[in-house]
């Protein structure tokens, strides 16, 4: 350390700082998201390999059921896609009390789709802005199709990992 005087008296390696008993770390966990405990509409038959089919114009809802306080950092979800039109995904924030309408979040980084590519995948979203879950911030998930191009094709949804990070004592 440098004094006023102009001398070095202390030479030293700072690579880190106390932390006091008690104090909460952040942790880092994740949930997996199976499609069958999905609700949907015009949905097709789910497979036995634990996808369920979007069918021409289905559309897949599921809620992410995370501690209180939780906020999301990351979520990948799987898919099958034999189909040359992509079908989409996304992970939504909604905030409110319930004594009102709610609102869509400030979660940043949710959507995302198929590659194009034919057979089994996986697609990584990185969330920003999300909101730690509380009794007015709830998360869901959203598959859903547009329609397919070809007959006897498949725009199957897979299920999902929601990496979220929370503070524990």
């Amino acid at each position: 350390l440098y004094n006023l005087a102009g001398s070095v008296n202390l030479i030293a390696d700072v690579s880190g700082y106390l932390v006091p008993d008690g104090a909460s770390t952040i942790v880092t966990e994740s949930i997996e998201m199976q499609a069958y405990s999905g609700r949907g509409t015009n949905l097709g038959n789910p497979d036995s390999l634990g996808c369920v089919d979007l069918a021409d114009t289905g559309e897949l809802f599921m809620d992410v059921p995370l501690p209180h306080g939780a906020a999301v950092q990351s979520v990948t979800f799987r898919w099958f896609d034999n189909d040359t039109a992509n079908f989409t995904f996304l992970i939504s924030e909604v905030n409110g009390n319930f004594s009102g309408a709610p609102t869509s979040g400030n979660l940043v980084g949710g959507q995302g789709q198929t590659t194009g590519a034919v057979g089994y995948g996986s697609t990584t979203l990185n969330i920003s802005a999300g909101d730690a879950t509380s009794g007015s911030v709830r998360y869901y998930i959203d598959a859903f199709t547009l329609g397919q191009v070809s007959g006897g094709t498949f725009h199957r949804f897979c299920g999902a990992t929601v990496t979220y990070q929370r503070l524990v004592s």
